[in-house]
């Protein structure tokens, strides 16, 4: 069986790249109003370009400028992820060109990234009776909507507002000077000294200083790079700062340019490809004795930076913020924190999933985990922080031995993966207890009894004081799934609740994307079981865990219970009992029932898991197993099932111990291995920023088994 496996995994692989090799550039199917006709109604309010494959939905190039270009009246976007819809507002009698690409602009591409043709497409609109108003109203922000034109046109009826007369460089122009060293915009009307120039990202020219140089003119100094597209705004929909003395605004123009690459001998600016280092993390990463009076985290990289940040992590040990995150300058981030004496902490810069500690030129931060421990409070820091002896909680150090050797019995008798790291715990707090020699704050106990936690790296194992529970364990599970690359590729998209979203692949498979089975879980079952009566009669579903965390296994029985018939065995558990001879029972198998109250789904479903896939997400995991017509594609789950239970150590201070070893239908234990794919789609994690394998896995079973 496994060879087979192997055998049919290498024929699909080889499929694949058959298939990229022979992939052709995408062409123009369809374009309504048609491309040369001469009688178009005015009041046609969308313009329809559709292609012969699927596109990528996050860019596009509709070209042209003045006033042949149509007047926009929405926002163009992808309705499919082969249609594209441009909203409009025509004039009657009047001649319009547009293009789809040209030969700067070429973001009309497959989703494997070939670009369309340029495509020139004209057409006229009839005659109409009556005085047709020629107003315009430009109605989106050109350069936030994305519309990669060489212009947009006035508003023709305002006669009072001040009109660009010339800008440098020229629109369109694509042979620019690398070293320009100021962008010029001149005005036929005085200006008040406002300006909105508008845009960002990195074709946002590099400005270092703007001002007027007299009352219509307006000047950008800037450092470009060589053999680059820049983009900007004059005004847009919301920012209209550019206005003359008359208090009217200039309208809305794109102003887009490219540069020349530098000539022998030149010496021009290249566009870093390099992505962004940390410089230094203050305190250091790894650091132990940290002060806890330290108010800032601060962060330094070797690049200027976007202003976006991704401050990645949670539970007890991410830094408690204490003020405003904020960029010191380009290059410097700083985070206001209030710290604990003698505690853990760890965070994240980036992480696979969450990115946004980029560069000005859009290159992301690798991803780094930054962990360092506090010092421990002395007497002099006590009474000056006024934390007097008297309102902390006080334990003996009888009462600290006490609290040990009970933990020492919990662990031993309690904790369901008690052997699974080879500790012995009771001689591990035994030895803890012997260092106590004076009384000591609660707080510095519960400290010190999480560190020993720790190392048991179990998710689910936690301590809490005074009810507020800490974890003991943080892990981040390698990242096998970009769901926004993937909606951006279907059609008919519906978010039926918080965490349940449907769409439709251009083949007629269904689509559920299922992000918990935690929150409102009234909300969450009855969401997928609108998104599945959309694909009653669908040749196939996938059904996307690769984001589920868990929650509650009843909710994930109701789910996968809609693909089955009677009942079925799908996963089984041994629980902790002190008074047996093993001390845990006898094997106990889970059952499936068939989910009469929900709609039946018989057809095949590719299951989408891997590392997030956690807790009872597993569970949900092992029932889709079960089914007969469902099949795992993807990576290995995470492997952390525990159902934990409080147990007592001292008066204020409970831990939170796993009580059970969750097992597969073999009886094999999967805490730490998680559980396997039917079919594994391995994969880096930068074949996901523009693109999903093991959705594209999915699809390509379902294909081959309809």
């Amino acid at each position: 069986m496994h060879n087979k496996i192997i055998s049919s995994l290498s024929f699909f692989l080889m499929l694949c790249i058959i298939t990229t090799a022979s992939a052709a550039p995408p062409n123009v199917l369809k374009i309504t109003p048609e491309n040369g006709k001469q009688d178009v109604d005015p009041k046609t309010n969308k313009i329809i370009i559709v292609f012969d494959q699927n596109m990528n939905r996050r860019s596009w190039s509709v070209t042209g400028g003045g006033d042949h270009y149509p007047e926009l009246n929405g926002k163009m976007r992808w309705t499919s992820a082969r249609t594209f819809m441009i909203p409009v507002k025509l004039k009657p009698d009047h001649d319009y060109v547009f293009g789809i690409n040209s030969k700067s602009y070429k973001n009309f591409k497959s989703h494997k990234d070939e670009a369309v043709e340029p495509v020139v497409v004209r057409f006229r609109t009839a005659k109409a009776g009556g005085n047709t108003s020629q107003a315009k109203q430009v109605q989106e922000d050109v350069v936030s909507a994305g519309v990669t034109s060489q212009g947009v046109a006035g508003n023709a009826s305002n006669v009072n507002a001040p009109k660009i007369v010339t800008i440098t460089p020229a629109i369109g122009d694509e042979d620019v000077d690398p070293n320009l060293k100021e962008i010029i915009v001149t005005f036929d009307k005085p200006m008040t000294g406002g300006r909105s120039m508008t845009g960002g990202g990195v074709t946002f020219p590099e400005i270092k200083k703007i001002y007027w140089r007299d009352a219509k003119t307006f000047v950008a100094e800037v450092e470009l790079f060589e053999d680059h597209e820049y983009r900007f705004g004059v005004n847009s929909k919301s920012h209209r700062n550019f206005r003359g003395k008359n208090g009217v605004s200039v309208e809305p123009t794109l102003v887009t340019f490219k540069t020349r690459k530098g000539r022998a001998g030149e010496v021009v600016r290249k566009m870093p490809t390099e992505p962004p280092k940390v410089v230094s993390i203050t305190p250091e990463d790894g650091s132990q004795g940290v002060d806890p009076n330290t108010k800032e985290i601060v962060i330094t990289f070797d690049q200027p930076m976007s202003g976006g940040r991704s401050v990645t992590g949670g539970g007890d040990a991410f830094p408690e913020i204490n003020g405003q995150l904020q960029w010191r300058d380009e290059k410097t981030f700083v985070m206001p924190v209030k710290l604990k004496a003698n505690h853990t902490y760890q965070f994240g810069v980036n992480s696979p999933s969450h990115q946004n500690f980029k560069s000005r030129y859009g290159k992301p931060v690798q991803w780094r985990r930054v962990s360092f421990k506090t010092r421990g409070f002395n007497q002099a820091e006590i009474d000056e922080h006024e934390i007097a002896i008297g309102s902390l909680k006080i334990l003996s150090a009888v009462e600290q031995k006490e609290a040990w050797r009970k933990l020492g019995e919990l662990m031993e008798t309690q904790y369901s993966y008690r052997d699974r790291m080879g500790i012995k715990w009771a001689e591990m707090c035994e030895s803890m207890a012997g260092e106590v020699t004076a009384a000591r704050p609660a707080e510095l106990l519960v400290e010190k009894m999480r560190w020993l936690l720790s190392h048991a790296r179990d998710m689910h194992l936690g301590i809490a004081y005074e009810g507020k529970r800490s974890g003991t364990s943080i892990s981040y599970p390698k990242h096998n799934s970009n769901v926004n690359w993937v909606l951006s590729q279907l059609s008919e998209q519906e978010n039926h609740a918080r965490k349940v979203i449907s769409a439709k692949t251009p083949d007629g498979f269904g689509y559920i994307w299922v992000g918990s089975l935690s929150g409102n879980l009234s909300a969450t079952e009855n969401g997928f079981y609108e998104a599945l009566r959309r694909f009653k009669d669908a040749p196939g579903v996938i059904l996307d865990l690769r984001s589920n965390g868990g929650g509650d296994e009843i909710l994930g029985r109701k789910i996968a219970g809609c693909f089955i018939k009677g009942q079925l065995a799908y996963a089984k558990n041994i629980s902790v009992n002190p008074e047996s001879e093993t001390g845990f029972s006898d094997v106990h198998t889970r059952y499936l029932n068939q989910n009469d109250s929900g709609p039946a789904f018989d057809g095949k479903v590719a299951v989408l898991i891997g590392g997030r896939c956690v807790s009872s997400c597993e569970a949900l995991v092992l029932m889709m197993k079960a089914a007969p017509n469902a099949t795992l594609i993807g990576d290995r789950t995470r492997g952390s099932s525990g159902n934990p239970q409080r147990h007592d150590v001292i008066d204020g201070i409970q831990v939170s111990l796993p009580s059970w070893q969750a097992m597969t239908m073999d009886e094999v234990c999967f805490e730490g291995e998680g559980i396997e794919p039917d079919v594994w789609v391995r994969a880096e994690a930068d074949e996901f920023e523009d693109g999903d394998p093991v959705f594209e896995a999915g699809v390509k079973f379902l294909e081959s088994n309809k």
